[in-house]
């Protein structure tokens, strides 16, 4: 379990998303309705970008 942790916690992948919720937990204070609606917020528009074409989220 260790080695899968530490194999997992090294890819870019997996720290950058966990690195931006935790930012945006802190900036919001925690409230996890709040944190809800900007990630789907930005998961929309996110999506809304990559189906138009124009660039990345």
């Amino acid at each position: 379990m260790k080695a899968l942790i530490e194999r997992q916690l090294y890819k870019p992948s997996m720290v950058m998303p966990m690195l931006s919720l935790m930012q945006l937990m802190v900036s919001l204070d925690f409230n996890m309705s709040q944190v809800t609606l900007v990630a789907l917020a930005r998961g929309m528009r996110c999506a809304r970008h990559k189906l138009s074409r124009t660039g990345n989220c």
